[in-house]
């Protein structure tokens, strides 16, 4: 049963008293108590066996705080609860500050008993942590019990190893000196070292100073004389703060173990003449203790980093714990015998063939005999896998491990696809050769399990880096007892085909674009019509609003020009384009406001948009011109006007779903529709809307490049196209993209730029050799803060540059110039300045200076036409770049190969 408690109640209202004591043998306290209401009567009964005081705030001539801050001077660990009828917040919070427990009010005595009760276990928490710290201590002295009565050396030192901290008085016993005169001068360790090991022992210690770990051997003389063989092993001892901050140890001799050694060096004089490998190999560590000369002779190794290895460090299919489960079976008197890797010093491995028993001497050892196996495997290996090959020797033929990945046959069909020859190859994993993506590998080899085959078209790169496309055919071959051994691989180049299958298209491609001149000639003329009548206007003295119209007039004429010429160069070039996380939320906004004001007003245009549309992972150029092909195609088919819904929402699409939507790819989906209520499509021409140049346009009123430019940038987003239509009703586009989930599109829209960027005085180089573009850019640049400098080709441009060179901030040239062009240009600049930043501008270039263009690190590409934002947003970018290494990204370059 426990004692009642020993209580100290400081309170000079009898009544007040009263109902703190009922209060607390109302909440089941028991306890003993005296009250006082002086400070000469606290200060009687203040003690250490007190378990809880209680005080008033404030009693006439002594109050609460001046109770506790007797306590605190008398230096006694009693929890102190303040009681007070009208005690405010900032004078509790000094209480506290000051050392109280806790204070309550008198009037809600309701929190008494979880006040009391806390207190005391506090109090009680913290006798417990001062009787560990005893029996901390305790188990110190303990522990030195211990460390003086083992066979081994204990020892304690500095960081530095300038003072001996403590030694255990086996160092007496095997070093022949006294623990005193090791305190007394920690040279004598060093000192006692055999001469000819000294410097070496030296030597290790000194290396591993960082850490204070090593483990060495090494003799000792004792002053009698003695010669002894001394196993030390050091290690850190780190504080709560990760740092090193004293350096133990644990010394042993090991003298009859080193005799045991060099009895064996018999042993060795007989076995070095062997073909052989034998190795004595301690049981219980795994360490060599000795080998042949035939081991460190195959392995590459030297003898003494042999004998620092362990088993598993050289043979890595027997590791920890494979070795003992060897070791059971040799301790049961069995011989162990296997097959393993042997690896060597350069990092190479041959195959061994090993036997393993266990022979007791004074002590136990295993001894092993290993022989080299590599021209038996070899052999073995291609007798049975060439005969199955012989029809197959025009293609890439190779065998590899399906565990090790190793190759072990390599045809001549692979040395002339890759380069490779087989001596090269054989021997080493596959992958060092063979480019093959994680996850496609991973693939593989799951259906080789399965199915025993599999086969796939895989992009690669040869040895000098040229692109291989192979159709790649895969065996999987098993043991006697049906476990997975090997992979055969049939490689057949698909290149030379599927080049000529893209020239095929592109020439395609090629020939219909010229069925599309008048087409194109018809839209153009109604473009610049505008234009042309617009610039006279321009020259007399308009209203501010007549004025605006014209210019924005001009403006929305050629955007729609470059629109056409980007479509043209779309469908020419094909449709690989910049991927990135795209916000289709922020596409469909920037349409409606482009629609807005280009559409007949008789045209009514509704969205109806999910909050959290997903985002996708696409080319946001590309998808903003599905949806203004769209939107297009729906206002032609509203001669009279209509309305137009564009609605997006999310979607989550099973296997079978996506297997009735060509193109479709299961799991989350981002569903976006286009609906007109025009004249529809008939029936019989709806299989043909899609066609390359198929239009129902009268000739000259459309190019029909629009549909089959939205399926082609669908299908390269790995989505799916539908149509639905009713003639006279309408018809409606839904297109399913693949999205990244569940992730709101809104709480990653971009943010508007706060007005146009202006530069503070930059010196910018303009290289361009149309008169009027470098007119227009350089007035541009210089309303908006720059200096220009301009050029009109390279030529021109270098002397510049030569001039100025330490003045230029920023080049901006053309990549198409006569004499000297951008790409020739640009080599010529970086190897004056290598860190000039360099802004190219193109409105057609050749893939294969786009190529060039990735390799020579400049930070940005502008697509003419382009505009006075598009052209200020990119200079000041480019400029931010100076002193760091910013430069185009390669999908950058990516959208300028597909136009766009």
């Amino acid at each position: 049963m426990a004692s009642p408690l020993n209580l100290l109640i400081a309170e000079d209202n009898p009544d007040d008293a009263d109902l703190l004591i009922w209060a607390l043998r109302g909440a089941g306290f028991e306890f003993e108590y005296h009250v006082v209401s002086k400070e000469e009567d606290f200060l009687r009964w203040l003690s250490p066996s007190l378990d809880l005081i209680i005080s008033d705030y404030e009693m006439p001539g002594f109050g609460g705080m001046r109770a506790l801050e007797l306590k605190q001077l008398a230096e006694i660990d009693v929890p102190f609860i303040i009681i007070s009828g009208s005690i405010g917040e900032e004078m509790a919070v000094e209480a506290m500050r000051r050392g109280a427990t806790d204070y309550l009010l008198k009037g809600c005595l309701s929190r008494l008993e979880s006040a009391v009760t806390q207190a005391i276990s506090q109090r009680r928490l913290r006798h417990e942590q001062l009787k560990t710290v005893a029996q901390l201590r305790e188990s110190e002295e303990r522990f030195r019990e211990v460390v003086q009565n083992i066979e081994q050396v204990f020892w304690m030192t500095n960081v530095e190893k300038t003072e001996m901290l403590f030694v255990s008085d086996a160092y007496e016993k095997i070093w022949g000196h006294t623990c005193e005169s090791l305190y007394a001068s920690p040279k004598q360790w060093l000192e006692a070292i055999h001469p000819e090991d000294r410097e070496r022992v030296l030597a290790a210690a000194l290396t591993r100073q960082v850490d204070g770990s090593y483990q060495e051997e090494y003799r000792i003389v004792r002053p009698d004389g003695a010669v002894r063989w001394i196993s030390d092993r050091a290690f850190p001892v780190r504080d709560a703060d990760g740092n090193v901050y004293r350096v133990a140890g644990i010394s042993e001799d090991v003298t009859e173990r080193r005799q045991a050694q060099f009895d064996l060096q018999l042993f060795r004089k007989l076995v070095d003449a062997s073909n052989d490998t034998f190795e004595v190999i301690d049981p219980e560590s795994g360490r060599f203790l000795d080998v042949s000369a035939k081991g460190p002779a195959e392995s590459g190794f030297t003898r003494e980093e042999y004998l620092k290895m362990r088993v598993f460090d050289i043979n890595p299919d027997i590791p920890p714990s494979v070795w003992s489960r060897y070791m059971e079976q040799m301790q049961a008197g069995e011989a162990v015998t296997g097959e393993a890797r042997h690896y060597c010093k350069d990092g190479t491995a041959y195959p061994i063939e090993f036997n393993g028993k266990l022979v007791q001497l004074e002590k136990p050892y295993v001894v092993a005999v290993i022989r080299d196996i590599s021209t038996r495997k070899l052999s073995e290996e291609r007798m049975r896998e060439q005969a199955a090959m012989l029809n197959l020797a025009h293609d890439a033929i190779f065998v590899h491990g399906y565990y090790d990945g190793l190759i072990t046959f390599w045809n001549k069909g692979a040395e002339n696809l890759y380069g490779w020859s087989a001596d090269e190859t054989l021997g080493n994993h596959f992958r060092e050769f063979i480019d093959i993506d994680s996850a496609q590998l991973e693939q593989r080899n799951a259906e080789l399990l399965i199915k025993d085959e599999w086969h796939g078209e895989i992009i690669q790169t040869d040895r000098q880096g040229k692109k291989v496309i192979v159709n790649s055919r895969a065996t999987l071959v098993r043991d006697e007892r049906g476990k997975p051994k090997s992979v055969f691989l049939i490689h057949a180049d698909m290149t030379e085909q599927r080049e000529l299958e893209a020239r095929f298209l592109r020439a395609q491609r090629m020939e219909s674009i010229g069925t599309l001149a008048s087409g194109v000639a018809h839209d153009l003329n109604n473009i610049l019509s505008p234009i042309m009548m617009s610039v006279p206007l321009l020259r007399r003295n308009l209203e501010k609003e007549t004025f605006e119209n014209v210019i924005s007039t001009i403006e929305l004429s050629a955007t729609r020009g470059a629109e056409i010429v980007k479509q043209v160069l779309t469908f020419g070039r094909g449709l690989d384009g910049v991927r990135r996380p795209t916000s289709l939320a922020s596409i469909i906004q920037e349409i409606i406001k482009i629609l807005g004001q280009t559409f007949p007003k008789d045209i009514r245009i509704e969205t109806e948009l999910a909050p959290d549309l997903w985002r996708v992972v696409g080319d946001s150029t590309q998808l903003h011109q599905v949806m203004l092909n769209l939107c297009v195609n729906a206002r032609d088919a509203m001669p009279t006007g209509g309305k137009l819904r564009i609605r997006g929402k999310n979607a989550m699409v099973d296997s079978s779903y996506a297997g009735m939507l060509p193109g479709a790819t299961a799991g989350p989906n981002v569903i976006l529709e286009v609906q007109d209520e025009g004249t529809g499509i008939p029936p019989e021409i709806v299989e043909r809307i899609f066609d390359p140049f198929f239009t129902t346009k009268g000739l000259g009123k459309g190019t029909g490049l629009g549909l089959s430019t939205v399926l082609g940038i669908i299908k390269s987003h790995h989505g799916h196209v539908g149509v639905s239509s009713q003639t006279g009703f309408g018809t409606t586009f839904r297109i399913h993209l693949p999205a990244m989930g569940q992730e709101s599109e809104d709480a990653r829209a971009s943010q508007p730029l706060n007005g146009l960027p202006r530069g503070n005085g930059e010196c910018l180089l303009v290289v361009d050799d149309e008169e009027h573009v470098r007119r227009l850019v350089q007035l541009s640049l210089e309303a908006s803060g720059y200096t220009v400098l301009v050029a009109t080709d390279g030529t021109e441009a270098l002397t510049t540059f030569a001039q100025n060179v330490g003045r230029i901030d920023l080049v901006i040239t053309d990549l198409m110039m006569p004499y000297m062009g951008g790409v020739a240009l640009i080599h010529a600049l970086r190897k004056i300045r290598p860190g000039i930043p360099i802004v190219g501008s193109t409105g057609l270039a050749e893939k294969r200076q786009l190529a060039e263009l990735e390799q020579m690190n400049i930070q940005a590409l502008l697509n003419k036409p382009y505009g006075s934002d598009t052209l200020l947003q990119t200079v000041r970018e480019a400029l931010a770049t100076r002193g760091g290494n910013g430069h185009v990204a390669a999908n950058d370059l990516s959208a300028a190969l597909a136009g766009g």
